[in-house]
């Protein structure tokens, strides 16, 4: 009476087929025959006593798999293979970057002649046999985000074959292209992958002014394109053109937030920029010079997360001072930044490990030497690189002077100004239906190796 507690399939002669090995009251192994089925092959296992559990890798080094088995009785047996390395083994070591780092659970696939091997990766160490050969065609690391190839394999049993993932730029949010007189000009990511944040589907999308954005042939023309993995459903698309006084600024309430209710996408009018007389990060660095315009001299988090959890960042605040606030007057912050998404596997990640903080930066004021929290939904720029503004009216308390913003998301802050919103009563606001639309393939884009921070003055990292 044989009840079997704990079952594996392990190619413990690495001839290529997964073998049947049992655990009960002994061990019991049946071979793979291929088209001939299983059959039991008698190894004197079955006399060990009651099997709590055991575990198949090379424990020794010689290129072939032993037990390692735990008795009920208490205490390990290693039980090692003898012949099993008379076929060849590829030792596969798997380094995520994006995925997990282990690589639990990616797809691996050997193929060479006539042999084809797919092993999910299940456990470690991974020990893959593959017959007679000491050459293989290719050897595929099928990782969550990309395929990676690798082809005219040597193998040698006693070295690890590393198999890293490639940290590639991969996401699913559109492009949008501007003729710039000369060519067309990467300008932002639109709309932007929401995972586990519900979705805003509307957005206000800065092109440039009438110099970075003339006419070609006597028409303003735009490209959309979807060159990364996911498919853009556009139901509307409209180019607005705003007119608004000399020393004004022009913003759209639009930003990522952690949920609805969604306020209502419009343009304000800013004016009276209040100076940002000095700024400090929480490792005391003197920020200021970097924070008063938009210039690509981004303040950035100083410790991000593992590669897994990208798009996030250690905790990391910025503190603001603008000398003595107004809290009567409308005070609007003016922000330039981006944020660096994390994409699907990411966000997955991420919402399997409880103790991460909320992300999403949040607001304090200095009042009489103590810090107290502001009540407003700060938000975050929907992708790289955005401008969003923070309404500040009737939020603060009389008495308030500095401002401090703390985010555990990796944003990189351009410029952060302290303005006031005035009525659009001069700002003229034109809404332009296309003349034409035309749906066509065209390929992928060439890419630019520019400095990551580029784009924040219209400059981009792509382009046609």
């Amino acid at each position: 009476d044989f009840r079997i507690r704990e079952l594996r399939l392990v190619d413990y002669d690495n001839d290529g087929w997964l073998d049947i090995i049992a655990a009960g009251n002994g061990i019991r192994v049946w071979r793979n025959l291929g088209k001939g089925g299983f059959k039991e092959v008698q190894l004197g296992l079955d006399k060990l006593g009651p099997v709590a559990s055991f575990r198949c890798f090379d424990v020794d080094g010689d290129c072939d798999s032993d037990l390692i088995v735990a008795l009920e009785s208490g205490g390990l047996r290693f039980l090692r293979n003898e012949g099993g390395n008379a076929n060849s083994q590829l030792k596969p070591r798997l380094i995520g970057s994006k995925s997990n780092a282990s690589g639990i659970g990616i797809r691996v696939d050997i193929a060479t002649s006539g042999l084809r091997i797919t092993r999910r990766v299940q456990e470690l160490p991974v020990d893959i046999g593959i017959g007679k050969y000491h050459q293989v065609d290719s050897v595929t690391a099928h990782w969550f985000d990309v395929n990676l190839n690798y082809t005219e394999v040597k193998v040698d049993c006693r070295t690890l074959f590393g198999m890293d993932e490639l940290s590639l730029p991969t996401g699913s949010c559109p492009y949008l292209y501007a003729w710039d007189g000369t060519q067309f000009r990467f300008v932002r990511l639109p709309i932007s992958e929401r995972r586990f944040i519900e979705a805003d589907p509307e957005e206000y999308v800065w092109i440039a002014d009438e110099a970075m954005f003339p006419p070609r042939n006597g028409e303003h023309v735009l490209q959309i394109t979807e060159e990364l993995r996911e498919v853009l459903y556009l139901d509307e698309a409209k180019l607005v053109v705003v007119d608004h006084p000399r020393g004004t600024e022009v913003y759209s309430t639009g930003k990522l937030l952690p949920g609805s209710p969604f306020p209502k996408h419009e343009l304000v009018t800013l004016y009276k920029e209040h100076p940002l007389l000095h700024a400090t990060t929480d490792a005391s660095d003197d920020v200021t010079s970097h924070l008063q315009q938009a210039d690509d001299k981004m303040v950035s988090p100083k410790k991000l997360r593992i590669p897994q959890l990208r798009g996030l960042a250690e905790p990391y605040s910025v503190t603001l001072d603008f000398g003595p606030l107004p809290t009567e007057r409308p005070l609007v912050l003016a922000i330039t930044a981006w944020l660096r998404f994390g994409g699907g596997t990411a966000n997955i990640a991420a919402s399997l490990v409880p103790d991460l903080p909320f992300p999403f930066p949040k607001l304090e004021t200095e009042v009489a030497d103590t810090w107290k929290s502001v009540d407003v939904n700060f938000g975050a720029p929907v992708g790289k690189t955005k401008r969003m503004i923070v309404d500040l009216s009737g939020k603060l308390p009389e008495g308030a002077r500095r401002l401090r913003i703390t985010t555990a998301f990796e944003i990189h802050w351009d410029r952060i100004a302290l303005m006031e919103k005035r009525d659009n009563s001069e700002t003229r606001i034109t809404v332009l239906a296309p003349a034409k639309t035309d749906l066509h393939w065209r390929g992928f884009s060439q890419y630019k190796d520019l400095p990551w921070q580029a784009g924040a003055r219209g400059t981009g990292r792509w382009m046609n």
